[in-house]
């Protein structure tokens, strides 16, 4: 639980299991990216756009690509929350590989932010 004008971190880390070929998976790059929406909003594109529009603004850098022979695949962004609600945060990771394929995988797991003003 946090209120209107606080922040939170978020960080996502980026591992290539061991049993994807070396000769696959250096031909690859990694896009993490982080993503935030109110709980349950969207029932329509000008509807998410209205729910969400205003709701946060992220601080810092909220995509970041990297080689899979980088060291570090790991990436971090602050959210800042500037009214109340129930909010959503998640991380997915687009996967690049040579001849243009892509997949995109969601993190396993995602966090609930609850944002309340403590005025009310």
């Amino acid at each position: 639980i946090t209120q209107p004008g606080c922040t939170v971190d978020a960080q996502v880390q980026v591992r290539m299991q061991e049993w994807v070929p070396a000769d696959i998976s250096s031909t690859c790059t990694l896009t993490m990216e982080f993503a935030c929406a109110r709980k349950d909003s969207g029932k329509s594109d000008q509807l998410f756009t209205r729910e969400n529009g205003g709701a946060f603004i992220w601080c810092g850098q909220i995509r970041k690509s990297v080689e899979v022979s980088d060291k570090c695949m790991d990436h971090r962004a602050r959210i800042c929350f500037l009214s109340s609600g129930d909010f959503v945060v998640s991380a997915c990771v687009k996967i690049c590989g040579a001849g243009g394929n892509e997949e995109i995988w969601w993190a396993p797991s995602s966090k609930l932010i609850k944002v309340n003003d403590i005025r009310q």
